[in-house]
């Protein structure tokens, strides 16, 4: 409970309460606001103040010495509740939560790992955050910024003068309710009391509610008929949801109240996507929004653990293709996927899917596994019912500015590449040819020819305290290798989002679509924009050598996030979201609009990626989705198709996979490749290979993608670019940089 406000006047269009933890308290927050008050020697004409509170047992994480302001509404895990306010005469208020939901991306977090060192911040005795240092200090109890330790300072002396200013995106969070950022689920409410989880009209409906139903009446216990197995709500028959409102469905859940189940919980990759999965680590997400039970399913047991009869169950790749989920082996050794058949009609299957069609992900082409499903996440956002990206999230961008921060001077002008999934890939000859022009650090298992910072996790990066470790190491380098295995639609993995957000000039080869998503049009340096490696070369040398250029890449970072591109603010904001939240949105339907049948359009269903918009059909625009024959529309096969679509179409309808060789030309039909690619011989079938038209064909430095594989020399010495050596590789004075 935050101290004695006073009653103020208040003008204001945005605020959000951000609530999280692992207790049932309830918090009580009181608030004051009033206009035009003053934050770092700005004004704003309408305030906007964000309140934090982290619900941890008993205790909260936001300080008594810094009080912050809130409005009613709540926002969860990465929750954002705009509010517009009439009113001009805001009275002293007192909100309630009782909630058991834990932390996450926008919302607080525990200020890091013990023993990592701590700083000490005088306390600032006012209503709101008047200084650098009292945002900072929300900051860090909350988790959106991690305090410097002091093994930190030894390491990176320059931290001393960190932060060397303002934050205006942290500064956005605390103060505008991050109103930077677009709402990318519309129509879900962050107020679990909301009217619309009572209303009719929602694509699906929750079949549980007619089981709990059915066995209160014929007198039998829940767990007994209705097992929910491991739920993540301890209160499971009163707690069903966010406000404990009074509801006409069955033990007080809401008629839009569903219970979910991740399948193969302990087998999900969630290393480097953001946002939406890192509750799984440790199975700390809990219920929220229309999701009234999470289930997690560690061993594929169903029935033990209640998971066939969830309404909604979440599968992920790295449970299939990884650990072998849900893997059929035939008699002729012959490999397929096989779901568990639906308990109901109404229970919903839902694909989270993060590797490439035309890399790891082949499993994405093939139409009888996507037919189980009734939705697909991943990547590529045109093919998908949901978009799900590797872009950094909002606190994760926040926490990275210290890395962001890191001075000029004290980067090396290298371009730096860590990698370990080596073996002639085509992104290994491009690094090559520019190794002869530039030196290039290769620090992890391929082509090694320097030793790594012992900071440096390996690829299970899941902490904070990793990931710091990590940026802060390779921030030292001016420049990073950011490829990809393919360039498929939409895939722009953590290779380029990690460094732009450690304030390394990224180099990079893959999604021909990426500078739509980027915060800027010149900070990403891609291959296939230079006619040789030495123009490449040349240009980064350039940068290399002034200051002021450089600053001119990295000046995104420090710019109103309100004025970042657009594409660029929604890649955040779909980074950031919390899968509870999106989820429900799949559940409720497309729009506000209700149909003839009563009910919301259905979102676009799961499609295999074939076409770039899903399906088979290359001219599929998505002009139909929500219809009932999207999915049949999708796979529509015309007398004009290519004949790679029509192979497809008739091993699907005899109901055998794609061949080793279709497969492959599958994977080109998906990244773009026209008729003549497809049907032309020396493209490979190995991972990498795969490449649109546009870059297969000279594309890269004038020479198809096919030419970079399987080089068979070295990098050339790095130390040969050099004319001035020293000890110190942190330092941009220690290279002389020849020509």
């Amino acid at each position: 409970r935050a101290s004695p406000p006073r009653a103020m006047h208040a003008d204001c269009e945005r605020a959000s309460l951000l609530v999280a933890g692992n207790g049932d308290d309830d918090v009580g927050v009181r608030v004051s606001t009033s206009p035009g008050d003053g934050y770092v020697g700005r004004t704003r004409a309408q305030r906007a103040v964000a309140v934090v509170v982290a619900i941890l047992g008993t205790s909260a994480v936001v300080s008594t010495k810094s009080h912050w302001s809130a409005f009613p509404g709540l926002g969860l895990r990465n929750a954002v509740h705009r509010v517009d306010d009439t009113t001009p005469e805001l009275e002293v208020k007192t909100i309630h939560v009782e909630t058991t939901r834990p932390t996450a991306w926008l919302g607080a977090q525990p200020s890091g790992d013990e023993g990592e060192g701590e700083v000490v911040i005088d306390g600032i005795d006012s209503d709101v955050p008047t200084s650098t240092s009292a945002m900072r200090t929300a900051a860090i109890e909350t988790g959106f910024a991690i305090p410097v330790s002091d093994a930190e300072l030894q390491k990176h002396h320059w931290l001393v003068t960190y932060p060397p200013g303002i934050d205006l995106f942290l500064e956005n969070i605390f103060v505008s309710g991050a109103d930077s950022l677009p709402d990318v689920v519309p129509g879900v409410p962050f107020d679990g009391n909301d009217s619309e989880y009572e209303t009719d009209g929602w694509a699906h409906k929750p079949f549980s509610n007619t089981l709990i139903e059915n066995d209160r009446t014929i007198g039998n216990e829940w767990e007994t008929s209705f097992d929910l197995g491991q739920s993540s709500n301890p209160n499971r028959e009163t707690s069903s949801d966010l406000g404990q409102s009074s509801s006409s469905s069955t033990d007080g859940r809401k008629k839009n109240s569903f219970v979910a189940c991740v399948d193969h919980s302990s087998d999900w990759d969630v290393a480097f996507p953001e946002g939406w999965f890192q509750g799984f680590v440790d199975q700390t997400m809990t219920a929220g929004y229309c999701l009234s039970d999470i289930i997690y399913d560690a061993t594929g047991d169903w029935e033990t653990s209640g998971c066939k009869n969830a309404d909604v169950v979440l599968f992920n790749e790295g449970a299939l293709i990884w650990k072998g989920a849900h893997r059929v082996v035939g008699p002729d050794n012959s490999e397929r996927y096989e779901l568990p058949q639906k308990t109901h009609p109404d229970q919903v299957f839902v694909y989270f899917a993060h590797e490439a069609p035309a890399g790891f992900g082949g499993e994405l082409l093939d139409r009888r596994l996507m037919d189980q499903f009734d939705y697909l996440a991943s990547a590529n956002e045109k093919g998908s019912s949901a978009w799900w990206n590797f872009a950094f999230s909002a606190r994760h961008l926040t926490q990275d500015f210290a890395a962001f921060s890191r001075p000029f001077e004290e980067r090396s002008p290298a371009l730096a590449w860590l990698a370990i999934d080596c073996g002639g890939h085509p992104r290994e000859g491009m690094l090559l040819e520019i190794s002869t022009h530039y030196p290039v650090w290769s620090l992890g298992a391929c082509r090694n020819n320097k030793r790594a910072s012992d900071d440096m996790p390996g690829r299970d990066t899941v902490s904070d305290q990793q990931r710091r470790r990590m940026q802060l190491a390779l921030s030292q380098h001016l420049f990073y290798f950011s490829a990809e295995n393919s360039d498929c639609p939409g895939y722009t993995t953590e290779k380029l989002w990690m460094a732009l957000s450690r304030g390394s000039i990224p180099v990079y080869y893959g999604n021909a679509e990426v500078k739509k998503s980027l915060p800027c049009s010149e900070c990403v340096l891609d291959v296939r924009d230079f006619e040789s490696a030495q123009a490449l070369a040349t240009r980064m040398k350039e940068i290399a050598s002034s200051k002021e250029e450089y600053q001119r890449l990295t000046n995104w970072r420090f710019q109103e996030p309100k004025t970042w591109p657009a594409e660029f603010r929604k890649a955040v904001a779909v980074a950031s979201a919390d899968v509870t939240r999106v989820t429900c949105g799949l559940l409720r339907g497309k729009g506000d609009a209700v149909g003839e049948s009563g009910t919301r359009e259905k979102a676009k269903p799961a499609l295999a990626q074939v076409s770039k918009n899903g399906g088979w059909a290359p001219d599929s625009d998505g002009s139909n989705l929500g219809s009932d024959n999207t999915r049949e529309a999708s796979y529509h096969v015309g007398k004009d198709a290519p004949a790679w679509v029509k192979q497809a179409r008739d091993a699907f309808e005899q109901g055998n996979g794609n061949s080793p060789e279709l497969v492959t030309k599958l994977k080109l039909a998906h990244c773009g490749g026209d008729e003549e690619d497809v049907n032309d011989d020396s493209f490979s079938g190995a991972l990498g290979l795969i490449s649109s038209s546009t870059q297969s064909r000279g594309g890269v430095f004038g020479k198809r993608v096919s030419e970079f594989a399987n080089p068979q020399h070295e990098f050339t010495d790095p130390e040969s670019h050099y004319d001035k050596l020293c000890q110190d590789e942190g330092k941009m004075a220690c290279f002389a940089l020849r020509g």
